[in-house]
């Protein structure tokens, strides 16, 4: 089935919804919230640095995607080897991952491929957000994650661990 967008100039809408891996090129200084399909294929680290750029005033964004990246950053296990350029989403607030395959978990949430300096909001798998911290233990998630507020989780767990709290330290606790 092919789909066809429609866009007209200026461009004035707040949010896109996108059903695959392309959107026109340019620059949608009004959009504040992409949501972000594809039942098919996965979105690549190239796809995160076009939606940095389009959308320098994004302020939430959506991804819906279970499908596992091809092209896993390798240079993750090695800080002093930078291989690709940080993705920056300098406006981000809302970052909504709980309907998405794990490595788009760890694709914005790791410091050395993503610089999110605003994000205060969540919406993650339980689950996924314990394996990628490594039991809310590894740093390469917690600068980022240091500065939430809030976290919604799918299903939150019972007990949580002793190390989730100190991870997360602007987390309101009722």
């Amino acid at each position: 089935m092919g789909q066809c967008h429609i866009y007209s100039l200026p461009f004035t809408m707040e949010r896109i919804d996108t059903h695959s891996r392309k959107f026109p090129g340019g620059l949608f200084m009004t959009v504040r919230h992409l949501v972000a399909h594809d039942l098919f294929r996965p979105f690549e680290y190239d796809f995160f640095v076009r939606i940095s750029q389009a959308f320098p005033l994004l302020n939430k964004l959506t991804i819906v995607n279970e499908n596992e990246q091809e092209n896993k950053l390798t240079h993750q296990h090695d800080e002093h080897k930078q291989i690709s350029s940080i993705i920056k989403f300098s406006h981000l607030m809302i970052l909504d991952r709980s309907m998405c395959d794990i490595d788009y978990v760890k694709q914005l949430l790791f410091d050395f491929n993503a610089c999110l300096p605003c994000l205060s909001t969540l919406y993650i798998k339980y689950i996924d957000l314990e394996i990628v911290t490594g039991y809310f233990t590894n740093n390469a998630a917690r600068v980022n994650c240091s500065k939430l507020t809030r976290i919604i989780f799918d299903s939150p767990p019972m007990i949580y661990s002793e190390n989730f709290h100190p991870y997360f330290p602007l987390l309101y606790c009722k």
